[in-house]
């Protein structure tokens, strides 16, 4: 298909203020098709765009990099002995940078992007958890980057030797079938990221949607 056409589908979904399920769908599946042939010079955008599209993913370069942020987030948590928090989480899960990436590209192709005017980015990611990501997991496969990616694999191994914390094998957000949204006296959220380690214990991270802000600082978060 040519990029015009690609271009002119996009445009007509960044320039709306919300995009539904399906919107939300065609706007990763045609941005997948323009960054095809320039994919690693996006591949957070390229990542998510597959992410959304397929029940579980585990052969992405760009998983490696993420992973490796992960860990360290993890690390920051076990030096500090605090429980994992979902800002640290959702931080090295790479939202920001998807945005970034996602207006770069709107710049290079002239796509207006009023879709992320105001509160638009964080709606927009809001929608993508609850519509797109849930019950889809990230899976870490380290055979994969050992062939094809040895430099990341050497620095899992090193890092996760010992320490089955930090030995993440997937992630995925998942809905509380437990939740109550009539309750008065809710305790439980109604979303959870889980991540599973190399033994397949699970680990739920509360997921409140109302910390995007500090997500997308640049300030360190303390542990």
């Amino acid at each position: 298909m040519k990029k015009e056409i690609i271009i002119e589908k996009l445009t007509k979904l960044a320039t709306r203020k919300t995009l539904n399920e399906e919107e939300q769908i065609s706007f990763f599946v045609w941005l997948r098709h323009l960054i095809e042939e320039d994919k690693s010079d996006y591949p957070t955008v390229y990542l998510y765009s597959n992410w959304v599209l397929h029940p579980r993913l585990d052969q992405n370069i760009e998983c490696g990099a993420i992973i490796i942020e992960m860990i360290s987030s993890l690390e920051a948590v076990d030096v500090g002995g605090s429980l994992l928090s979902t800002i640290l989480f959702l931080k090295s899960l790479r939202f920001k940078k998807l945005i970034d990436e996602i207006l770069e590209v709107s710049k290079e192709y002239s796509i207006p992007m009023t879709l992320f005017t105001d509160n638009g980015i964080f709606v927009f990611l809001n929608q993508l958890i609850k519509n797109l990501l849930i019950g889809k997991p990230l899976e870490f496969n380290l055979e994969y980057h050992k062939a094809h990616n040895k430099e990341c694999f050497n620095h899992i191994s090193k890092k996760t030797i010992g320490r089955d914390i930090l030995a993440v094998q997937s992630v995925c957000f998942n809905h509380n079938e437990k939740f109550d949204s009539k309750s008065d006296c809710q305790q439980e959220s109604e979303y959870y990221v889980v991540y599973k380690n190399r033994n397949n214990i699970s680990t739920l991270v509360p997921m409140e949607f109302n910390i995007w802000p500090v997500v997308f600082s640049d300030n360190r978060v303390q542990s």
